[in-house]
């Protein structure tokens, strides 16, 4: 026969299991991120290739050009139309120019979209336009 409260014991213990198994949403550290555009293959892009991840929200962006003056143009892929870049700095959708030898940094905002299609311009007559648009994600 069991012992007076063992039952309330072993009740305790199954409640105090299911308070610990309970999680707190993961918390998401703002990052540095540096993105270099320059020249590759006749084509101005980012050094990192054409899906370029941001970093979390509230993140610090640094885009650099360290050859070539580099203008980024932001739009929305279906209707062409251009829109505001992703960053907290920019508060219209004109675009964005780097000087040549030029760094500008930029945090991305709390409520920028995943995905940030843009174009991207390097004055240089040897540096095309991009085919197929590249883009910057926010996670």
């Amino acid at each position: 026969m069991a012992k007076k409260g063992t039952k309330k014991k072993a009740a305790k213990k199954k409640a105090a299991k299911k308070t610990a198994k309970k999680k707190t949403p993961a918390k998401t550290t703002p990052a540095r991120k540096t993105i270099t555009f320059k020249c590759i293959s006749d084509t101005c892009a980012a050094h990192t290739g054409p899906k370029t991840h941001l970093g979390p929200k509230k993140s610090k962006v640094t885009l650099n050009a360290p050859s070539n003056k580099v203008t980024l143009q932001f739009f929305d892929p279906d209707s062409g139309n251009p829109l505001r870049p992703p960053f907290v700095e920019t508060n219209s959708t004109g675009p964005i120019v780097i000087n040549k030898g030029g760094r500008r940094t930029f945090t991305v905002r709390d409520d920028a979209p995943r995905d940030n299609f843009y174009d991207a311009k390097c004055e240089d007559p040897e540096c095309g336009k991009v085919v197929e648009p590249p883009e910057m994600i926010v996670p």
